[in-house]
């Protein structure tokens, strides 16, 4: 895949199943972070200026860079730091290479899934409650799956567990969509706008709940 970018659109928590280039032909790139991510292939950072690669797992390599690229409880086949030459009377020699095997601790961003709720049970024709996992045999139970939102803050890991990607979720804190506002900016009036997302926004957060800010 072909992730273009200038230092604010990070890569997380994300699976690439080929190469990452992270230019585009003799485009200007100035940055950017890749956390929490598996490449299977090699990343090509072309002509970035700099990048943070944190908890990435490096299937082929990385090759490319301008100046300084930096890797952070990096697995797979990471470069040795000082591989790359760095600048020397203003000609470009290689990016320079800073590693970082075992970070003191990760600390991943919050983010959103959307799972299936369970069958529910019902009340048959019958006096017998059944479960309907297989709505197929009520014809007046929905066809159409159910889904809701979960907000998971991942808890802060050290040691070995600060190492690589790490997907299952196992670790971390679940909380219920209900006790989450979900704050979207409007556009009709910017000045009423910011006063009366600024009063909702706070009575959610008195609330106790927490608080997502959507684009």
């Amino acid at each position: 895949i072909h992730w273009v970018v200038s230092q604010a659109a990070p890569l997380r928590r994300l699976h690439v199943q080929s190469d990452l280039h992270l230019f585009d032909a003799d485009s200007w790139v100035s940055g950017g972070v890749a956390a929490n991510t598996v490449v299977d292939g090699k990343v090509n950072f072309g002509g970035q200026q700099q990048w943070v690669m944190r908890n990435v797992h490096l299937g082929e390599g990385a090759v490319g860079g301008a100046w300084n690229l930096v890797f952070v409880g990096c697995t797979g086949a990471v470069p040795k730091e000082g591989d790359g030459a760095g600048r020397d009377n203003d000609a470009v020699m290689g990016p320079s290479i800073s590693v970082e095997n075992t970070p003191g601790s990760r600390i991943e961003k919050p983010y959103i899934v959307m799972k299936q709720k369970q069958a529910p049970i019902r009340e048959n024709r019958g006096t017998q409650r059944i479960n309907v996992s297989n709505q197929s045999d009520l014809p007046f139970v929905s066809d159409h799956p159910l889904y809701e939102f979960e907000l998971r803050v991942p808890r802060i890991t050290s040691g070995s567990d600060a190492l690589g990607p790490k997907f299952d979720g196992e670790d971390d804190y679940v909380r219920d969509f209900s006790r989450v506002k979900l704050g979207i900016p409007a556009f009709n009036d910017s000045a009423l706008a910011a006063f009366e997302n600024h009063s909702v926004l706070q009575k959610a957060l008195d609330q106790g709940k927490d608080l997502v800010l959507a684009p």
